[in-house]
């Protein structure tokens, strides 16, 4: 199934149904997580995101994404390189808004 939108931009009918009305951040999977685990969210139209990872301290400690994404679900794998086991918190901003979920890094 395709559909054409206005701008004669070509999507699946599935991609359509997955837009969202607002910036979302989904749960981090696999959480908790050894080697990577893939940052999950999804945006209602083409925009900046930042996503930054903050430890339990709130100390900033990497940044995951600073780029432009396309409309829909993204996804951005993390690793932690050089960081401990500990609880860390994802902290996304798109479009004026923030959001944040927690993720435990296991070593």
């Amino acid at each position: 199934r395709i559909a054409v939108v206005p701008a004669g931009v070509v999507y699946t009918s599935d991609d359509l149904f997955d837009v969202p009305t607002e910036a979302r951040l989904d749960a981090a999977a696999p959480n908790p997580f050894r080697g990577q685990t893939t940052l999950r969210f999804s945006l209602p139209s083409a925009q900046r995101v930042r996503l930054e990872i903050f430890d339990a301290l709130g100390r900033r400690v990497a940044i995951a994404a600073d780029e432009t994404f396309a409309a829909g679900p993204n996804r951005v794998a993390w690793t932690g390189d050089g960081l401990p086991s500990g609880l860390y918190f994802v902290r996304l901003e798109a479009a004026g808004r923030v959001h944040t979920r927690s993720v435990t890094l296991l070593r």
